[in-house]
């Protein structure tokens, strides 16, 4: 055969062999292809459509894409659509009925094709929508919290002796000048006198995974003190140490609220140091959302569950005053009491200062309440 037919045999067979791998790529590929008039009718799409979202070819095609977009993500799909017509191309994330109900998450991209028509590639990305949804509420939570009550997250690494900080405790540490990023940082601006016991209990908690809670001072850039209560547990490492992830709260302004509320003496500045602080976040129906671990041990929850139980749902007649409270936080107040005793389910009576705030959402509406609480019992006692 003369080489220039060979040659000649091989440029036909090369588009034939190269559709046919698009075919069946069109045909097996996991992720969504479609193709859609300008006006947005389907011309064609790929069984994964069907694998995705219940719908079938034969239902889809020459019908309108629109109709099956949530009206939440057709400001997106017009936009698209825009793009696509100036150009050429454009970015794809929306929300697709499901045949059988509910709402499939799709992302992807679209291109103009040699016809006006629109060619576009799509993937479900649900889970992965819903993973970031739940981070970002859960983000929302924490930074509340944080604002609310002063409350940041920090992590210590012992194999690069680093302090990582939230950007809530961070920013938070920065306004009273302080900047810390490891042990000896630590040490310049903690109080001497709580020093020793700090590093002792993140030494005990680095080596040999205890969780612990403790209090300490930080020097601040104005010459006064931060009080600061934290929470620590360990994480293990290859080795046997432990990574330690901490939770601390700035409780300056209740510390200098107890020193002037009583004597200057040591024994009262000691109970005040010591008296517990805790918080829970309880949902519309005032069910458990999340407590601190101050609270799970205040109120002995270590071994009970609680998360999605009310105040309300025990019928404790004790429990009656907080769950009106709730009630009133969900329609906008802000509760406070100064001294008030209460008896759990278990019997214990606790001296007790708390308040009742609502729990707003990034557009200010109430999603539930946040309680805090603090033990007085000890110094109720000393007053006597």
């Amino acid at each position: 055969m003369p080489m220039s037919a060979a040659l000649g045999a091989n440029t036909t067979e090369r588009p034939c062999a190269e559709a046919q791998t698009a075919a069946w790529f069109f045909e097996n590929a996991t992720d969504l292809f479609a193709v859609v008039t300008p006006a947005g009718r389907f011309l064609d799409v790929n069984p994964a459509w069907r694998a995705t979202t219940g719908w079938s070819r034969e239902s889809l095609i020459g019908s309108l894409i629109f109709d099956i977009i949530h009206p939440d993500s057709r400001p997106a799909a017009d936009q698209a659509v825009r793009d696509l017509q100036r150009l050429g191309h454009a970015s794809l994330q929306m929300l697709v009925a499901h045949k059988d109900g509910g709402w499939v998450s799709l992302k992807g991209h679209a291109r103009s094709g040699p016809n006006g028509e629109f060619m576009g590639t799509l993937r479900d990305v649900t889970e992965e929508t819903r993973v970031t949804a739940a981070l970002a509420e859960s983000q929302k939570v924490s930074q509340y919290l944080s604002h609310a009550a002063g409350v940041g997250q920090w992590w210590f690494d012992p194999r690069t002796e680093t302090i990582t900080w939230s950007e809530e405790w961070r920013t938070m540490l920065a306004e009273a000048g302080v900047s810390m990023s490891n042990e000896a940082d630590f040490g310049r601006y903690c109080h001497p006198d709580d020093l020793p016991g700090i590093i002792a209990v993140l030494e005990r908690a680095v080596d040999q995974g205890e969780h612990a809670a403790f209090e300490h001072r930080l020097s601040t850039e104005a010459g006064g003190w931060m009080h600061v209560r934290g929470h620590v547990w360990a994480e293990r490492l290859d080795g046997g140490r432990h990574l330690l992830h901490g939770i601390s709260q700035d409780v300056t302004a209740l510390a200098e609220a107890r020193d002037a509320a009583v004597d200057n003496d040591e024994r009262s500045r000691r109970l005040i140091a010591e008296a517990p602080y805790a918080l829970a976040v309880f949902d519309q129906d005032l069910r458990y959302q999340m407590a601190s671990p101050r609270w799970i041990t205040l109120f002995h929850l270590e071994e009970r569950p609680f998360i999605g139980y009310s105040l309300a749902g025990l019928g404790h007649a004790p429990y009656a005053k907080i769950v009106e409270a709730q009630q009133c936080a969900l329609a906008g107040e802000t509760i406070r009491v100064a001294e008030d005793t209460i008896v759990d389910t278990l019997g214990h009576s606790y001296a007790l200062r708390w308040e009742m705030h609502p729990w707003r959402n990034g557009s200010d509406r109430i999603e539930g309440v946040v309680m805090y609480v603090d033990d007085i019992s000890a110094i109720v006692e000393a007053r006597r």
